[in-house]
């Protein structure tokens, strides 16, 4: 939790606002909402007031690359990946912090989707293809 809260305050607003929204969510109200990892990433961007006219595409490949350098990625970025834990699907999530940069380990903040009713979580990926990064607000 501490680091939750040292990342979301040096994160410059509008970024600020969705990892707040996204913490609120998960330890305050505990949400569930019906859908894929892409309704939940899209629920906490709406809810921040960054619906698809105040969102910036920051770099936009494929499921099978090009995929994004990761010193374009920042906390608060809505990230589309490979998830190498389950089954190498594409994935969305928030983008927390790094863990190890090198290994492009990473904290982000994940909803499993697939009709589970379990609340998102912040857990550890491995985003060596990161092929979508939405910032909200713009650059």
């Amino acid at each position: 939790m501490e680091l939750l809260r040292q990342v979301e305050g040096e994160a410059p607003d509008p970024a600020r606002a969705v990892l707040s929204e996204g913490r609120k969510w998960v330890f305050e109200e505990r949400g569930i909402i019906r859908g894929s990892c892409w309704d939940f990433v899209n629920e906490i961007f709406r809810r921040t007031g960054h619906v698809s006219n105040n969102r910036s595409i920051v770099f936009k490949g494929a499921v099978n690359g090009p995929y994004a350098d990761p010193d374009l990625i920042r906390p608060g970025d809505w990230i589309y990946h490979r998830n190498y834990s389950y089954r190498n699907i594409p994935h969305s999530a928030i983008f927390i912090g790094w863990v190890d940069r090198d290994r492009r380990i990473a904290y982000t903040l994940s909803y499993a989707g697939e009709g589970r009713r379990s609340v998102a979580r912040y857990l550890q990926y491995d985003l060596r293809k990161v092929y979508q990064i939405v910032r909200p607000g713009g650059i």
